[in-house]
């Protein structure tokens, strides 16, 4: 089933970002949130609709056979048939259909930053104009013509682009020549948001405050014991706040549908703060891979043995050849809780949405997640699309 979560109020999803007491005064916010994160919740709501406890849960203890089938046993038994893919965000259509939104490719630039006025596509440069001593054999930097460029820098994009737009990406329809929405007929409610969306051919950008906004809130560390306020415990927390009609778009599989409902409430994220799911139907507009395609796009985070890249691609892609280039964006910190044990899991670094990869072979579906961590693909990590 799909589900389509939208926020009651703010949400807070924190970064990987250590944050105690007295050593830090910033709590950022990572949006959107890591499939573990999801999968948390996801899991209490099962309990909830159950009517079990999450300690009782914990214990491994009287836990009915139907849910250990669907979300496992903390005390063994394996995890569960529960599987993800996801989070991403979505924006509901006027006709009631949730349109997926995905990082914009880290081999897409872009030229002044104030309203994206034309996209610079990457490519690999098989001749490039210096050597270098990179640890991998025939890595080859990537590069932009300058023409396309012009006089002006290009930067990286921290725009979102649509499913349909991904696909156009995929397919390798890139324009560099740049026009807005109202240009090209689209809704006249889409006006007013011209600063925040570019539209390149096919091609549909959205910047991240068009979609959400993030709130800063002051407060302040309590002495318990004295109830007053504690010297020099000022601190800041980062919310986020989905715009009407945007939320999170998740795939759940494994679970009892029935149970669910048509629409329901769950919490999600730090505080336990409220969110609204719906059960929609899958979304008509989804990338698929395309045919002897040579470029990997990363759609939701990853993990690799070997930091940014897997210790043998061919464990995913049988005819992948070498890999030729890599446009790989900051990792990314993701923990989780160990629920049997009751304390945090160790941060590992992850790949971000967004990366991209280049092979002189041949790709192909590879049927499962691109990820090192077995748990971790089954709850979403490593979703990819294949492009040319």
């Amino acid at each position: 089933m799909w589900l389509f979560i939208e926020a009651t109020d703010v949400w807070l999803f924190r970064d990987g970002r250590p944050f105690d007491a007295g050593s830090d005064h910033r709590a950022g916010s990572h949006f959107p949130p890591a499939p573990t994160t999801i999968q948390g919740a996801i899991r209490a709501q099962v309990l909830a609709l159950n009517s079990i406890a999450l300690a009782a849960y914990r214990r491994g203890k009287g836990i009915p056979d139907d849910v250990s089938v669907q979300i496992g046993n903390p005390q063994g038994g394996g995890p569960g048939e529960m599987r993800l893919r996801g989070p991403f965000l979505g924006q509901q259509q006027a006709d009631g259909s949730v349109m997926p939104y995905f990082p914009c490719p880290a081999d897409v630039l872009h030229v002044n930053s104030s309203d994206i006025k034309k996209l610079v596509p990457l490519f690999p440069d098989e001749n490039p104009p210096f050597a270098t001593n990179w640890p991998a054999d025939n890595l080859q930097p990537l590069t932009f013509d300058p023409q396309v460029a012009g006089d002006e820098t290009p930067e990286g994009s921290q725009a979102w682009i649509s499913a349909k737009a991904l696909q156009a990406y995929l397919a390798g329809n890139i324009s560099t020549d740049s026009f807005s929405p109202k240009e090209v007929g689209q809704a006249a409610e889409m006006e007013a948001d011209l600063d925040a969306t570019r539209q390149f051919g096919a091609i549909h950008l959205k910047r991240a405050t068009s979609l959400f906004t993030s709130e800063y809130r002051l407060g302040i560390g309590v002495d318990g014991n004295r109830k007053r306020p504690s010297d020099g415990m000022l601190y800041t927390i980062t919310y986020v706040r989905p715009h009407e009609n945007v939320g999170l778009l998740v795939e759940v599989m494994g679970l009892d549908e029935a149970a669910w409902g048509r629409s329901g409430l769950l919490s999600l994220g730090g505080e336990g703060r409220a969110a609204r799911y719906t059960i929609i139907t899958a979304p008509a507009a989804w990338p698929q891979h395309q045919p002897d395609g040579r470029k990997l796009y990363l759609a939701s985070p990853t993990y690799f043995s070997h930091g940014w890249q897997p210790a043998a691609w061919s464990t995913y892609f049988a005819n992948a050849g070498n890999l030729q280039s890599a446009v790989v964006r900051r990792h990314q910190l993701i923990g989780g809780w160990e629920l049997a044990a009751n304390q945090p899991k160790p941060m590992q670094r992850y790949v971000p949405a967004g990366s991209v990869y280049y092979f002189d072979g041949r790709l192909e579906d590879p049927q499962k997640p691109v990820c090192d961590d077995t748990e971790a693909a089954r709850i979403g990590f490593g979703l990819t699309f294949i492009g040319r």
